[in-house]
């Protein structure tokens, strides 16, 4: 006698595990190493925190049974998931090209916090339904431009990209705009602003050498707690301001301010974006500031 489901159109619970699985997997895959509450934000972005937070729990349980992810502690003694060699060979039946994690300087290092609010910053922009990369996806060469060709045409690399349809930021030609996400966590000299504001005051180059996709925004990402943004600011004031013609008017609307939310050590609680106009036109009144001229692409 044939099992009879009392209810037909209900998933099977095996399937929907196996969904979850995966899709932790492929997340962490993504980033390279992911907390716990990064893994729920992001697999889980419908479900209220505490479904996220259950589901979350119950999936990483299982996966670390099977040794298809590995617990490491981080920079900021707390755990972090990575991708074990069983995990990968498990994406890879399905598809998914991966790495083992295991051996990632970024967990333990200098460099996690710096990476994690990153992370945050994507994940949040990932639940809002953008396309995002972030550093280690850029190192593993899966993000829309290659590393040779970001070093040939920036002479540097952001911390993240984010996609979005070019013709919800007013290009016609180009097929995705990208905002370049620079994440601040020290502060920086003139010299380095400088040279970040390099890309921010020329919106509209192209990212990729196949002329996909454009650089619509540089955005600065920190924790409001700190002072990057008047460090910033300033430097705008002294060296673009007075020269601002040369650059026009529109180019501070494409230089953004994300400012983080964050309890001690890194809890991510939103972010709040401001664009430099915005800013620097509480201080100076320059109506100018308010024109946002943007030609086709």
């Amino acid at each position: 006698m044939k099992y009879k489901p009392k209810n037909p159109t209900k998933i099977d619970g095996r399937v929907v595990a196996e969904w979850n699985e995966e899709s932790v997997l492929q997340m962490v895959s993504r980033f390279g190493h992911l907390r716990r509450a990064e893994i729920a934000a992001s697999v889980w972005p419908s479900s209220s925190p505490e479904s996220a937070k259950k589901m979350c729990s119950i999936t990483v349980r299982r996966l670390l049974a099977r040794r298809e992810l590995e617990e490491r502690p981080n920079a900021l003694g707390g755990k972090s998931l990575v991708v074990a060699l069983r995990g990968v060979r498990r994406l890879a039946l399905s598809g998914h090209e991966s790495a083992d994690g295991r051996d990632l300087s970024s967990v333990d290092g200098p460099q996690f916090y710096h990476r994690a609010l990153g992370t945050n910053y994507l994940i949040q922009k990932l639940r809002e339904g953008a396309q995002v990369f972030g550093e280690y996806a850029i190192l593993k060469q899966r993000a829309p431009a290659t590393r040779a060709g970001l070093k040939e045409r920036f002479n540097k690399f952001p911390d993240g990209l984010v996609l979005y349809p070019a013709s919800s930021r007013g290009y016609n030609g180009p097929r995705f705009a990208a905002d370049w996400i620079e994440v601040e966590s020290n502060v920086k000299a003139d010299a380095d602003i400088a040279n970040m504001m390099r890309i921010a005051l020329r919106p509209g180059v192209w990212l990729d050498a196949a002329e996909t996709t454009v650089i619509d925004r540089v955005v600065f990402l920190f924790d409001a707690r700190q002072r990057h943004e008047a460090a910033f600011c300033s430097y705008l004031r002294r060296e673009v301001m007075p020269v601002l013609s040369d650059y026009g008017d529109g180019v501070l609307h494409n230089i953004v301010f994300a400012r983080a939310q964050i309890r001690t050590p890194l809890i991510w609680e939103g972010c709040t974006e401001v664009t430099a106009a915005e800013v620097l036109l509480r201080s100076t009144g320059e109506s100018a500031l308010l024109k946002q001229p943007k030609e086709d692409v």
